[in-house]
């Protein structure tokens, strides 16, 4: 099989919202569980291995994978509300990118427009990625090599540290 090919068969874009008011529920479940844990897309859409990225307040953009999802049923205590969505269990941080250089570009071709806004999460596979009109400049491969170059930095760093 195609490298690149095999590399975006099964991947995608889950993206949260979290919104600028102190008292908004995007901020207070942020705080206490987001960095562990994420409702789904209302319809569930997000998969196992899929990028998820808070849009957190346009100051930054942090990036995690989806490493797990359980069923409504297996909700964790710190999520307090009943929902009939899936929740995603969420990687450490990989990266954070500042706002202002993701929707410039760093070469990226983000997604996002200044007039796009959502206050649900959202969830895109490769496949609608390239063919979403808003979408159409962004480069997840690009995307995807800035994320895993930063792991392995962060890797190399930790190594040395230990030595």
């Amino acid at each position: 099989m195609n490298t690149a090919m095999s590399t975006t068969m099964n991947s995608g874009l889950t993206i949260a919202f979290i919104c600028n008011g102190d008292k908004h529920p995007t901020i207070i479940n942020y705080n206490i569980f987001g960095n562990e844990y994420w409702d789904d897309t209302p319809d569930n859409k997000s998969k196992i291995g899929y990028y998820f990225v808070y849009y957190f307040r346009k100051k930054y953009v942090y990036v995690h994978k989806i490493v797990n999802i359980l069923q409504p049923s297996e909700r964790p205590s710190s999520m307090t509300w009943k929902s009939d969505r899936q929740i995603l269990c969420l990687s450490k941080n990989k990266i954070t990118i500042n706002w202002n250089d993701w929707i410039s570009g760093i070469g990226l071709g983000a997604p996002y427009t200044p007039k796009y806004g959502s206050t649900h999460t959202s969830a895109w596979s490769f496949d609608e990625l390239k063919n979403h009109k808003k979408f159409k400049t962004f480069n997840f491969e690009h995307f995807k090599n800035l994320i895993d170059q930063q792991c392995r930095d962060d890797e190399e760093t930790n190594i040395i540290n230990e030595i």
